[in-house]
């Protein structure tokens, strides 16, 4: 993690390193909370947080960024940039206490959101139809998560014309196309024929509407432009579980462990350019560890 950090801070301007954070088990007995540089992708710090270190599973992922930013204050490391998920606590922790770093949200929670926000407006009981939910609207969720995420590709657009560009499914689907982009199939093909529900009713409408404009995409707009997205440290995320087991309850000696084998397969892959190698190394290392700990 030392030479991994020494090769982002090589690749990062003046101004400081941009961090990637993600926590593996939030809720257990054990939580890793893992810094990944942005530029070379290793891991530069990780933390497993134990009920020893704090009683309460939900604060592991705030204790364990603490640590990983004092970690990097001590060795002098200036963070300009904290990529994060969408847990609460982390970023109240950044506002109060790290002013000077920006900390824009990774994409896939906003579309993530999107879709479960959409999906829930389009299905319900009888007695809410009209209300919290409309029949209207129960085909639409993945489209407009897709057309949230094409507004997203586009680095060029300021805040408002993004809030913009979330609302232009409100007119699509009423079949009414004058705030649709020049580039889309409804503007171009004029045989264009909707391939979902049209609606009609105007409670749906409002609906689908209040849906977008409550959304956690649309509240927060201004941390998604940055359009960064989490693929890697998800991945790493799921490197980590080929070496710890979910269901085998293990001691946090043994724990740790297996999580700082895990780092150094991740780094030796990606410093060598190799995303599939094998485990056997590792696995030979565990294995030699296991007999000594017996």
């Amino acid at each position: 993690m030392n030479d991994a950090l020494t090769a982002e801070r090589l690749q990062t301007p003046s101004q400081g390193i941009s961090i990637l954070t993600a926590a593996q088990r939030k809720n257990a007995c054990q939580t890793d909370v893992v810094c990944m540089g942005n530029n070379t992708k290793q891991i530069i710090a990780i933390e497993t947080i134990t009920k020893l270190d704090d009683p309460c599973a939900e604060q592991h992922e705030l204790f364990g960024t603490k640590r990983i930013y004092a970690s990097l204050d001590a060795k002098g490391i200036k963070i300009a940039k904290h990529y994060r998920d969408d847990n609460v606590r982390v970023p109240k922790f950044i506002r109060e206490e790290k002013k000077s770093v920006l900390d824009p949200l990774a994409i896939w929670y906003g579309l993530e959101n999107m879709e479960q926000s959409m999906k829930a407006i389009g299905l319900g009981t009888e007695k809410d139809h009209g209300v919290t939910w409309h029949k209207e609207l129960r085909d639409k969720a993945h489209a407009i998560r897709m057309h949230a995420s094409h507004a997203l590709a586009n680095r060029d657009i300021d805040t408002e014309t993004f809030k913009e560009l979330l609302l232009i499914p409100v007119t699509h689907y009423t079949n009414q196309h004058e705030r649709c982009l020049l580039t889309s199939r409804c503007q171009i093909d004029k045989n264009y024929e909707p391939s979902k529900i049209i609606i009609t009713d105007e409670k749906a409408k409002n609906l689908l509407e209040t849906a977008i404009k409550q959304s956690f995409l649309y509240s927060n707009a201004e941390s998604f432009l940055q359009n960064m997205s989490n693929a890697w440290v998800e991945s790493f995320i799921n490197t980590l579980g080929q070496f710890q087991d979910k269901h085998i309850p293990i001691d946090d000696d043994t724990y740790s462990t297996k999580t700082q084998l895990a780092v150094c397969h991740w780094n030796e892959s990606v410093a060598n350019n190799s995303l599939s190698p094998t485990l056997n190394y590792c696995q030979i290392i565990w294995q030699s560890y296991a007999q000594n700990f017996s």
